[in-house]
């Protein structure tokens, strides 16, 4: 999720879904509801919200700048609920507003503990329709920095996985990772 009251993300982000969970499901147990204007769908932990600036910060406090601070966001907090129905219904939502909210790329800041790449779990699914749908799937390999940590998520072929490195062209102590 993203907290759009940040002065640097209230112009970037055009929605703002938070996955709440329904009584008696029907199709999706988690369902997306919308958290605009700039309400705060990042309740769980902040990180969607400095990823978020990471990438769209406008500098409107004359602060912070982000990589792309044209970008249009739109923020999925999933943190909240059950992680795996969530993270799935969130993707499922996603797809079915690519072509109408102009969804080109779907980063994926969250990590899971390493094992091996299983292309039949839920969540590899879920990347792998995003991807056949046209949308680029980026994932963080991790954030911890002992060997083999690297999230299995960030594995998939059809997954760019990046990790984040030093001013000196180095992996970053924080970043997950195969073998040294």
């Amino acid at each position: 999720g993203i907290d759009a009251s940040h002065p640097d993300l209230a112009q970037r982000v055009a929605h703002n879904m938070k996955l709440v969970e329904v009584g008696a499901p029907v199709g999706d147990i988690i369902v997306p509801s919308e958290q605009l204007p700039y309400n705060n769908s990042d309740t769980s932990s902040g990180h969607g919200t400095h990823v978020a600036g990471i990438v769209a910060a406008d500098n409107t406090d004359g602060k912070v700048l982000g990589v792309a601070p044209g970008a249009s966001l739109v923020g999925y907090g999933t943190g909240d609920a059950i992680f795996v129905f969530g993270a799935v219904s969130a993707f499922n939502h996603m797809i079915s507003k690519k072509d109408e909210w102009n969804i080109r790329v779907v980063n994926n800041s969250w990590g899971s503990s390493f094992r091996l790449f299983d292309p039949e779990e839920p969540i590899n699914q879920a990347t792998k329709r995003a991807h056949d749908a046209g949308i680029t799937v980026v994932f963080a390999a991790g954030n911890a920095s002992t060997e083999m940590a690297i999230n299995p998520y960030s594995v998939a072929p059809w997954v760019i996985s990046v990790g984040n490195g030093t001013l000196n062209h180095q992996r970053n102590a924080t970043s997950s990772g195969g073998l040294e």
